[in-house]
């Protein structure tokens, strides 16, 4: 077992993420590895290359909307991961 029995209930769970940024990045991503699998993303910015030293998003994500970008990511890191992106 990977994860402790109480996590379970975060399958049921759903988020909102309002900024796709710097920590709203990373948050995303750790509760997707901690069983989160249902998402609402907002940001309506664009990754920049500058960006890329904080957020979560990589190299592939430049000139993305942050949102859609990081909806894809946490799709990755738990393939049983949904989201909705408002930009």
């Amino acid at each position: 077992i990977r994860l402790d029995p109480a996590y379970e209930r975060l399958k049921s769970s759903k988020v909102a993420i309002i900024g796709c940024g710097s920590v709203g990045s990373k948050v995303a991503v750790q509760l997707a590895r901690s069983g989160v699998r249902s998402f609402v993303l907002v940001d309506g910015d664009v990754l920049s290359a500058g960006n890329l030293v904080r957020n979560e998003l990589d190299w592939r994500s430049v000139g993305v909307h942050k949102a859609p970008a990081l909806g894809a990511r946490i799709q990755e890191v738990n393939a049983d991961c949904t989201y909705t992106a408002r930009t």
